[in-house]
């Protein structure tokens, strides 16, 4: 059984349509479905409450505020062999679990991630490049499986799945990373990956599970996205400095690998996203010019994240040694 664990906080409506997508699964694997409701005050309970999916879904409530916290709770309480996790404003193509299942039994892996589709909810900036989708929690490796190698890349939270004895192993998910986490407002999905491959585990890329992910007009605002590029940075210094992962382990790679998966052309029916909007001349001209600035502004604040956070350890262990 596949048990998926989505932690959420005051985003009933967004809640409503996550869930919504996961009682139409077209699968043959048995799955169980865990809300994590971290310390909610709106109508969360009763979203869940009215997407029984068939007495699959269960409501746990996790007043510690943090996304590892919460996350660490579904573990928890999961039955199956593997956990899937998505986000609370997520939609989980029709596939994604048969999609999921059929990784693990084909590949052995101790751990999958999948393609993360944009469901824009309003016009894609013209300054902002499809180069910098990460930073919105969009991904696509391409139409290959593939292993994963972070820093460089790792599964994205929204749509990632390990098999359930390899969390409760490596404790799970560490709270320094994560919304609200105590040091890093991310990197609890690399933090995790990280772990795996350092122990010789493998984790995939796996373009069959798909997942569609909201971006909204507030998760594009520039200031957020220097705040996302500078965190990004000093949480690649501080998982340098934690393990060294090995060189990712793949153990059956011959005909999995082969397969070509193309992206979807829609996302899910009953799924509104935005145009990309009606721009004149002027304006792709001016696009043209701003965004491999918009690139390298980024890039040079997360360098800056990367060597505060190395500066800021060496200052530690020079305390630590006097």
């Amino acid at each position: 059984m596949l048990s998926v664990v989505i932690a959420t906080r005051n985003r009933c409506h967004d809640l409503t349509e996550a869930l919504a997508s996961l009682e139409v699964q077209q699968t043959r694997t048995a799955f169980e479905v865990i809300v994590v409701d971290n310390g909610s005050t709106d109508a969360t309970r009763s979203v869940v409450d009215s997407h029984p999916n068939g007495g699959r879904t269960r409501y746990v409530f996790e007043a510690t505020p943090g996304l590892s916290t919460a996350r660490n709770t579904g573990i928890g309480a999961a039955r199956g062999e593997q956990v899937a996790f998505m986000d609370d404003d997520a939609v989980a193509d029709p596939g994604w679990i048969q999609a999921l299942q059929d990784g693990f039994e084909q590949t052995r892996a101790e751990g999958l991630g999948g393609r993360v589709e944009g469901l824009w909810q309003c016009p894609r900036p013209l300054w902002f490049p499809p180069a910098l989708d990460y930073l919105v929690s969009v991904f696509d490796g391409g139409e290959r499986a593939h292993s994963f190698a972070p820093p460089h890349s790792a599964p994205v939270g929204t749509n990632m799945a390990f098999q359930r004895r390899c969390l409760v192993e490596g404790g799970g998910f560490d709270p320094v990373y994560g919304r609200n986490g105590q040091r890093f407002c991310g990197g609890e999905d690399y933090a995790v990956a990280y772990r795996l491959l350092a122990a010789g585990g493998s984790v995939l890329y796996w373009p069959a599970a798909v997942v569609w992910h909201k971006v909204t007009a507030d998760r594009v605002r520039f200031g957020r996205l220097l705040r996302l590029a500078l965190d990004g940075g000093r949480m690649a210094a501080h998982l340098r400095g934690q393990v060294a992962p090995a060189a990712p382990s793949v153990r059956a790679p011959a005909a999995w690998a082969e397969i070509r998966t193309p992206r979807p052309s829609a996302p899910p029916t009953g799924c509104q996203a935005s145009g990309p909007g009606q721009f004149g001349g002027f304006q792709r001209l001016g696009a043209w010019l701003l965004r491999p600035l918009t690139v390298a502004v980024l890039k040079a604040v997360t360098v800056m994240g990367y060597g505060s956070e190395r500066c800021s350890a060496a200052c530690r262990r020079t305390a630590t040694v006097e």
